[in-house]
């Protein structure tokens, strides 16, 4: 009887600690503006990077840029598009780009172009080449600094730090 009694103690103690903990991790509502979007890209723009990759856009994080890839009079590149003043400037050191990605931070974008993964800072920063990627088809950058991308079709998901460094797989064949 007095272990049942111990028992219940120790129950009610943990599911009155679990209450007051899911209570005090409530986050607050917060209101966030709504967003509606109708874009045209600027007339002397050709939307996309060729014919094997018709189209790519990417919304910042932080929800303020677009970045797309276009060519304008025949010169493929990543395009900026600032959506509270609707202005889009080219991104220099992009030619060529597909795919593009932004950084958790959205400060820098990260890109397939010339067989490799790419990322340059987007206010007046240096291209970084990362890794070689032939066909690139995609990455994702997370907030510990780590790219993810597939170098080729049907390989493994790769990772290489957003500084450059040391590439390695993160899946295997499936």
């Amino acid at each position: 009887e007095y272990m049942l009694v111990k028992a219940s103690i120790a129950g009610a103690i943990v599911t009155i600690t679990r209450l007051v903990t899911a209570r005090s991790l409530r986050v607050p509502a917060v209101d966030l503006p709504t967003w509606r979007l109708a874009w045209t890209p600027p007339d002397e723009l050709t939307l996309g990077a060729g014919p094997d990759y018709p189209f790519g856009l990417a919304l910042a994080p932080d929800g303020r840029r677009l970045v797309f890839p276009a060519s304008q009079h025949g010169n493929g590149q990543l395009w900026i598009r600032d959506l509270s003043s609707g202005d889009s400037q080219p991104l220099a050191g992009t030619d060529g780009a597909r795919f593009p990605f932004w950084s958790p931070d959205s400060r820098s974008i990260g890109f397939f172009a010339n067989d490799t993964v790419n990322r340059i800072d987007i206010d007046g920063g240096s291209l970084k080449a990362l890794a070689r990627a032939p066909v690139g088809a995609g990455g994702t950058w997370s907030r510990a600094g780590v790219i993810l991308f597939p170098p080729v079709p049907d390989a493994p998901i790769m990772r290489v730090p957003d500084v450059g460094g040391e590439v390695a797989p993160v899946t295997g064949y499936q």
